[in-house]
């Protein structure tokens, strides 16, 4: 009987709580709706015709302060989601 000895990668899922800012959360949470959606940044640049470019998008996931009222306001609008969702209440803060 022979030995094979096999390396394994084992995946666990976590949860980790982070700092952020509330660009940062923001970002994140559009993030999430994207995702919801099972878009790409490209099939959410397709859906609001070129309003935002794709390194728009990223910077705003990423929670550079790049983020206007219209686009929280168009991509909100797309993902079907409030843009009072966006913000940290206190159960979720």
């Amino acid at each position: 009987m022979y030995e094979i000895k096999k390396v394994e990668q084992v995946t666990v899922e976590k949860e980790v709580v982070v700092e952020a800012t509330l660009d940062q959360y923001v970002g994140y949470q559009l993030m999430l709706g994207r995702e919801a959606k099972k878009w790409s940044h490209q099939e959410t640049i397709l859906q609001v015709k070129g309003a935002v470019s794709i390194t728009h998008l990223r910077n705003i996931e990423k929670g550079l302060p790049t983020l206007r009222l219209k686009d929280m306001e168009l991509l909100c609008d797309i993902y079907d989601v409030e843009v009072s969702s966006l913000f940290p209440t206190e159960d979720n803060s």
